[in-house]
């Protein structure tokens, strides 16, 4: 469900094959179901394939995510140089 939010073809199977993208329909579903709009949807999709990009870059599963993981992704946000995503 994530063309709820996106609707580019490129983009869609870019997010579908990303290391996130098997949660991300039921991601959207969520956020569709707690009223978020179209450009903010995206955006929080957006920041779900970044980090798991970014986890898998480190040999991190998407399902091992905990908070001790976020709180380093989110400390690396201020210095991110990822390409892409």
């Amino acid at each position: 469900m994530i063309e709820l939010y996106l609707e580019h073809p490129r983009t869609l199977r870019r997010f579908r094959a990303s290391p996130a993208g098997s949660h991300l329909d039921a991601f959207a579903l969520e956020l569709h179901a707690s009223g978020f709009g179209w450009q903010m949807g995206g955006q929080h999709l957006r920041s779900a394939v970044h980090v798991g990009h970014w986890a898998s870059s480190r040999g991190i599963a998407v399902e091992a995510l905990d908070d001790d993981v976020i709180t380093a992704f989110v400390e690396h946000l201020p210095r991110c140089r990822c390409s892409g995503v």
